[in-house]
Formats: C-alpha cells, sequence, structure tokens
C-alpha cells in the first residue's frame, strides 16, 4: 500500500525550495518507487502462472 506522504504546515509562499523538493521527493517519487518495485512483483508472478 502506498501511503506515505509528507505534508508542509504553512503557506506555499512560506515554503522554500528546499522543502518543497522534500514534499514532491517523498509524495511522487515514493508513490513512483513503491509502485514500480509492486509491478515488478506482479509481473513476475503472472509469468510464472503462464
Amino acid at each position: 500500500m502506498n501511503n506515505a506522504a509528507l505534508f508542509y504546515h504553512g503557506t506555499f509562499l512560506q515554503m522554500s525550495d528546499e522543502e518543497f523538493q522534500r514534499m514532491l521527493d517523498v509524495n511522487v517519487k515514493g508513490l513512483l518507487y513503491c509502485s514500480r518495485e509492486a509491478a515488478k512483483y506482479i509481473v513476475k508472478i503472472d509469468m510464472e502462472r503462464s
């Protein structure tokens, strides 16, 4: 389950570039990496059943 997330408490006007990048890294890249690994596993299992 992909449920990790990072939330910044404040307005986007107060958010630094580093904070924004960290939020992207966790929220977007984390989802991508977890989904990619899950897809690899699902494809492997599917190929073994064929």
